[in-house]
């Protein structure tokens, strides 16, 4: 019988921004989320200003506006290796951390831990599953050593 090859996850990062970030805690953010999963992964994770996240938005899904974080599944059903695109507003999280008086760096990897989740499948369209990902969110965010109140 062959042995089952272990899970593996292999993450790149662009950062087309100019605001310094942290890179270490968004990697590990984006690792603890998808650790679990039983899946090998492959993930491209960038960091973009609003005018870039907007344009995004507005191809993809049709609104002409910035967002937070946009998550792409990229494989297909049956895959080896799963893979994904990860796109984070770094202005968006500079402005909410502001509004909410909570770290640039909390409120961007709350943003890399909801950008994974989706990747995995989780959807936040109704009020049952904002509760769900809010949950999820919060337990990767304790994991890598974020304590960010529930909101």
């Amino acid at each position: 019988m062959a042995k089952k090859k272990a899970p593996t996850l292999r993450i790149e990062m662009a950062r087309r921004t100019n605001r310094r970030l942290p890179r270490k805690l968004l990697l590990n953010v984006v690792k603890r989320a998808l650790a679990d999963s039983g899946l090998s992964w492959e993930v491209s994770l960038a960091v973009v200003g609003d005018e870039e996240i907007a344009r995004l938005n507005k191809q993809y899904l049709g609104k002409a506006r910035p967002t937070d974080v946009l998550s792409f599944r990229l494989d297909d059903e049956g895959d080896e290796t799963a893979m994904g695109q990860i796109v984070i507003s770094a202005d968006t999280a500079a402005r909410e951390a502001l509004a909410r008086e909570i770290p640039f760096r909390d409120e961007i990897a709350l943003y890399a831990a909801h950008g994974a989740l989706h990747l995995l499948g989780h959807l936040d369209g109704t009020a049952e599953e904002r509760r769900r990902m809010m949950t999820l969110e919060f337990v990767v965010l304790s994991d890598s050593g974020i304590s960010r109140p529930q909101e």
